[in-house]
């Protein structure tokens, strides 16, 4: 199963600020379900991601979060992200897409196949980061503007050397 990293940052890499994503943004988010609602595919996020979203399941999605305590509306959760991935691949999917926080990405960021970064310009003075790609060997292969709507944004895939 590949191991896919969702995310959206600012130019200093920025993802969250004060327990929430500082941008709103109906194109990236049109991307994100396009990317991810898929048969043979499962989002996996962490606890504090999870509570961000209203604790809601992803709809037409398998969601798995990363968490001590447990959590009905998900179906599957785990407090090791190793082994929730292993339970996911058990089902045979063929991806599964990891949507964040912190401590996931870093969890995945040396396991995952590619990236798909949504880059926002400007500094929105967050206060959680996500770690610089290139560091782990990654490359950015693709990358197209997006302007539907303010804030526009970049679109980047990043595939590791």
């Amino acid at each position: 199963m590949k191991l896919i990293i969702l995310v959206a940052v600012d130019d200093a890499w920025g993802i969250g600020k004060e327990g929430s994503i500082p941008w709103t943004s109906s194109p990236d988010l049109k991307l994100l379900v396009a990317r991810t609602k898929r048969d043979d595919a499962a989002v996996m996020m962490g606890r504090v991601t999870w509570e961000s979203i209203g604790e809601k399941p992803l709809f037409g999605r398998i969601n798995a979060v990363v968490s001590s305590q447990s959590s009905s509306k998900a179906n599957y959760y785990s407090d090791n992200p190793h082994v929730l991935f292993k339970q996911l691949e058990a089902l045979g999917l063929e991806y599964c897409f990891v949507l964040g926080g912190v401590r996931l990405y870093q969890w995945a960021m040396p396991l995952a196949f590619s990236l798909y970064i949504s880059r926002f310009d400007g500094d929105y003075a967050c206060d959680r980061f996500f770690p610089n790609p290139a560091l782990y060997g990654y490359q950015r292969v693709r990358r197209q503007w997006i302007d539907e709507e303010e804030p526009a944004f970049y679109d980047e895939l990043w595939l590791r050397r």
